[in-house]
């Protein structure tokens, strides 16, 4: 379990996170800073057992609200299926949706209209890849962030995590 987040100097929040049967762990953290993060700053990530190797990925989105800026959160654990896929409901016209979805498997992913992707990783090495799309809303309601992964062969399991935040 992600216990904690620093670097920066910032206040870190783990907003969502969530662990497959298999222990393939995701989770989506944020912090306020207000004039960003210069490059090469390290954030650390702590967790509450021991973790052999992961990828990380940073972002930055700015006119989220400065305090209180998550709106709703949402989990997803799916099987081995090309398809990836996490939900949420927001309550404010004008969210930010942000999804992450992890595979145990070398593939990169396709997002599904109107998901922008932010990221694509994959470690070889490690047989691990992970996707993040965001979606600017202008209605509340039900949100879907989505994909298709290019490669399951061997795949086991897949791990999405979904936050909506608030503007400002």
């Amino acid at each position: 379990t992600l216990t904690s987040i620093s670097g920066g100097g910032l206040a870190w929040s783990v907003d969502v996170q969530a662990i497959d049967p298999t222990r393939y762990h995701a989770a989506i953290a944020s912090a306020n800073a207000p004039i960003g993060l210069p490059a090469g700053t390290v954030i650390t990530a702590t967790f509450s057992g021991s973790v052999v190797h992961g990828l990380i990925a940073a972002t930055s989105f700015s006119g989220i609200a400065p305090t209180s800026p998550l709106d709703r959160t949402a989990t997803n654990t799916q099987g081995t299926g090309a398809a990836w896929t996490g939900s949420v409901t927001t309550t404010n016209p004008t969210d930010l949706v942000i999804g992450w979805s992890g595979i145990d498997g070398a593939a990169t992913s396709t997002p599904t209209a109107p998901n922008i992707e932010i990221h694509d990783l994959s470690n070889s090495d490690y047989w691990e890849s992970e996707t993040s799309v965001y979606r600017i809303e202008s209605t509340p309601g039900s949100k879907t962030v989505n994909g298709t992964w290019a490669n399951t062969s061997n795949a086991t399991a897949n791990v999405t995590v979904v936050a909506a935040y608030k503007s400002g």
